[in-house]
């Protein structure tokens, strides 16, 4: 009787699996990461940053903190933003408290208009907000959707620029905006009177009237991704995929400018002064003191995805989970959020 039952028991299952429709190609739905976490966004804007999972002694659950994208330094205070409209401020890099953005949009870029005496945000959907102390932000005005990747500004006639998905766009008050064509950029910088973009493909943009109008630039050496730039000693240093580094003299030709002194993604670049650049990115933290003709590998551990300089002895640089590192000597980094 027990021998009946099993071979029932064992035809019966043989039948159910035999009516299932079954794929062994079981495919992980777009809205959910491989670290099993949720991605909320609803911006459709292919992100340049691919969130890694770094493998520091942090266990912090990631539902509760928000990743930071951007940071800079203005008037004595570090400003820190990213996912969810997050904002962060410290008047030493050291302890920080939470701003109140009044959004819930990833935040990508963050400068200080020292003329208008504002801090500019941008971010997801066009978003682009302002603060004159870091704590509490107002909305500006801009009638596009597109995602603003980087911000960059200029003293002289107080001109702020931003680039992103197919827009660029201008302002002299941080509050309204005119919007500009452009290609797919990721960052804009300033140097001497003119404004920089880089982005997708390789794309190198230039604006020589304060970014009311733009120009692509000649022979550049890659198609790869760019992500940073900055300028100083009369040297223009870019940065992005694969340790793509590029540096020259000139914005509008860029023959002969490449240099891979790491295979590792290179996010952010900051001039520190006196020909020394630092650029961080997945695992990496490297810097020059030679205008970028050499560089000097200082970390292999750390993701960061910004950077900022204090103009005196302080490095600043955020990463996942509204970690905040800094440093003096770009070899030893100390977490000190959260």
């Amino acid at each position: 009787m027990v021998k009946k039952l099993f071979f029932f028991i064992l035809l019966l299952t043989l039948f159910i699996f035999s009516c299932m429709d079954y794929d062994a190609n079981y495919i992980i739905p777009s809205s959910v990461n491989s670290d099993n976490s949720t991605d909320n966004s609803t911006d459709d804007d292919d992100d340049p940053i691919v969130d890694d999972d770094d493998d520091d002694d942090d266990d912090t659950p990631k539902t509760s903190y928000q990743n930071l994208y951007g940071i800079t330094y203005g008037n004595s205070k570090f400003i820190a933003v990213g996912n969810k409209g997050k904002i962060l401020y410290s008047d030493n890099g050291s302890s920080w408290d939470n701003g109140t953005s009044g959004i819930n949009k990833r935040l990508y870029e963050v400068t200080y208009a020292s003329g208008i005496s504002k801090y500019v945000a941008v971010g997801q959907s066009g978003k682009i907000i302002f603060s004159d102390n870091g704590s509490s932000w107002d909305n500006a005005t801009w009638d596009k959707t597109s995602t603003i990747y980087g911000i960059a500004y200029k003293s002289s006639g107080d001109y702020l620029n931003i680039v992103g998905s197919g827009n660029a766009a201008y302002s002299t008050n941080g509050s309204t905006w005119t919007t500009v064509s452009s290609g797919t950029l990721y960052d804009t910088c300033l140097g001497g009177t003119t404004f920089l973009g880089v982005g997708s493909s390789g794309n190198i943009d230039y604006s020589t009237n304060n970014g009311i109008g733009w120009n692509d630039a000649n022979n550049i050496p890659t198609n790869k991704h760019l992500y940073g730039c900055d300028y100083g000693s009369s040297t223009w240093i870019v940065v992005g995929k694969n340790g793509s580094v590029l540096k020259s003299t000139g914005h509008e030709d860029w023959t002969g400018s490449l240099t891979n002194p790491t295979s590792n993604d290179l996010y952010s670049v900051v001039y520190a002064g006196s020909n020394k650049f630092v650029a961080v990115g997945n695992r990496i933290v490297m810097s020059t003191t030679n205008g970028g003709s050499s560089w000097n590998i200082n970390n292999t551990s750390l993701t960061l995805y910004d950077i900022t300089y204090d103009g005196s002895s302080l490095y600043v640089a955020v990463s996942t989970k509204e970690k905040i590192y800094t440093s003096t000597d770009l070899n030893t980094w100390k977490k000190v959020h959260p």
